[in-house]
């Protein structure tokens, strides 16, 4: 089954000349990724060769975009079918968190946004596919290095703020992809218990003392926190009544 089914084709064009801002800010970018191991960033001027004693400027360059863009994704799809799909031993098909065409992969998930467990919230993937199903069972298990459970909850956390502390952002966008009614709430009830009586979202407690917390204010995770509570409002009114 194609995780991507229905979604939209993006253009992979920018119309105009692309400035060293543009290039800069790309890189930028890229540098808060860093739990990818490389980047390829390919970068490139026109020569100012003389031709009949006129200097080149620029180089022309037009494309069909809707044919170039539908042959781009398809590329893309084909090597997620290829590469991204891994074959777990006690969960079969999953989708792979890091791989190199090879052969070899990095069975994990990062709490932050784009994560495996973010894909439905993301329109790249609906959340009762079971490729996903069987994916989201990895990442919320022992078998993610990065999934801890503890006194306090439960849920992801990530590298940057070490072993044992996990995000209320993985919590938030577990419940968002959740199908499930009881998981939601056991989501939103163990925020509610987790804010250590500030009343906002943190971007880490510890797995059983959520008093020991990084960042007092994180709008990120504050944001998606807002967010899901009008999802539920909007989608599940009587479930948020309840809780």
């Amino acid at each position: 089954m194609n995780p991507t089914t229905n979604k939209i084709i993006k253009s992979v064009f920018k119309q105009g000349a692309i400035s060293s801002e543009f290039i800069g800010e790309s890189i930028a970018k890229h540098q808060t990724k860093t739990t990818i191991g490389a980047h390829n960033i390919f970068l490139g001027q026109v020569r100012a060769d003389v031709i009949n004693n006129k200097t080149i400027k620029a180089i022309e360059y037009t494309a069909h975009e809707e044919m170039a863009n539908k042959k781009f994704y398809e590329i893309r799809e084909a090597a997620f079918q290829k590469h991204g799909i891994i074959q777990h031993q006690s969960f079969g098909k999953i989708i792979g968190f890091e791989v190199n065409g090879y052969g070899s992969f990095h069975m994990m998930d990062d709490a932050n946004v784009p994560s495996l467990l973010s894909l439905p919230y993301l329109g790249a993937i609906e959340p009762n596919n079971p490729l996903y199903l069987n994916t989201r069972k990895v990442v919320l298990s022992e078998n993610n290095p990065f999934f801890y459970k503890g006194k306090a909850g439960e849920g992801i956390g990530g590298p940057h703020t070490g072993a044992d502390t996990i995000w209320p952002m993985s919590i938030i966008l577990r419940a968002i992809t959740s199908v499930d009614d009881k998981e939601i709430t056991h989501c939103v009830r163990n925020l509610m218990q987790t804010h250590a009586g500030t009343g906002f979202m943190h971007e880490s407690f510890h797995k059983d003392d959520a008093s020991k917390f990084t960042r007092k204010w994180f709008a990120w995770a504050n944001t998606l926190f807002g967010e899901l509570i009008y999802k539920l409002h909007q989608e599940k009114p009587g479930l948020l009544q309840k809780i």
